[in-house]
């Protein structure tokens, strides 16, 4: 694994993602001039095979939710222990997804999931 290109807004992210095509790319969402929502909603649509990953502080719903809809291939956080975002990282690059943990059982609340036991009111996972 290794750094190809480093942006300091989500315009510069934009042309260094078309000049080295990387395997993945991590795009911050507050950068300036160009937030990273919206650089990777229009890297993915020069490249829709493109592998975007949100890495960031701002596990706000909104973000998660526009990232996720727009093609985001992970959400994770800042947070992170350097393992699991190696992980993810490499997890993006071989096609799956990758979720922190903590917006992982966000996206599964969202759902009206409860795992494992959860408020027996609530939809269970039926794995079909």
């Amino acid at each position: 694994m290794c750094i190809v290109g480093e942006a300091e807004n989500g315009h510069r992210a934009i042309e260094l993602s078309q000049r080295f095509d990387p395997a993945v790319i991590l795009m911050d969402i507050r950068m300036p001039q160009l937030d990273g929502l919206s650089a990777m909603e229009s890297i993915l649509d020069q490249k829709p095979d493109a592998k975007v990953m949100i890495l960031t502080t701002f596990g706000d719903e909104s973000y998660i939710e526009r990232a996720l809809s727009g093609g985001a291939a992970g959400f994770i956080l800042k947070s992170s222990g350097p393992d699991e975002l190696i992980s993810a990282v490499l997890a993006v690059a071989e096609g799956a997804a990758a979720l922190s943990p903590r917006i992982a059982q966000r996206v599964i609340e969202r759902c009206g999931i409860s795992i494992p036991l959860g408020n027996p009111t609530r939809k269970r996972w039926s794995g079909s």
